[in-house]
């Protein structure tokens, strides 16, 4: 289910302001990878190899193309702290 999810978002991705490519691509995984270990955390006890290894489709489908798009404003690096990455 993450790849169908991961394939709807570059869908969405794609459509919006300046998307580049492999870089937005790097990007979109670095911030699924960013809500993964908060789930885990929030998860709490012992994490297994199997969860390190698995993003969920969950942690994709919070990401802001699918709460409505990215504006210009959001796609700059320079407006990212790790605080914004994670909500």
């Amino acid at each position: 289910e993450s790849r169908k999810v991961f394939a709807e978002y570059l869908a969405l991705r794609v459509q919006q302001p300046l998307f580049a490519n492999a870089r937005s691509v790097r990007n979109a995984i670095a911030r699924a990878k960013l809500r993964q270990a908060g789930r885990l955390i929030r998860q709490g006890g012992v994490v297994s190899r199997e969860e390190l290894a698995r993003i969920d489709a969950d942690d994709i489908r919070q990401s802001r193309v699918f709460q409505g798009g990215i504006t210009t404003a959001d796609s700059n690096p320079a407006n990212e702290t790790p605080g914004r990455l994670l909500s």
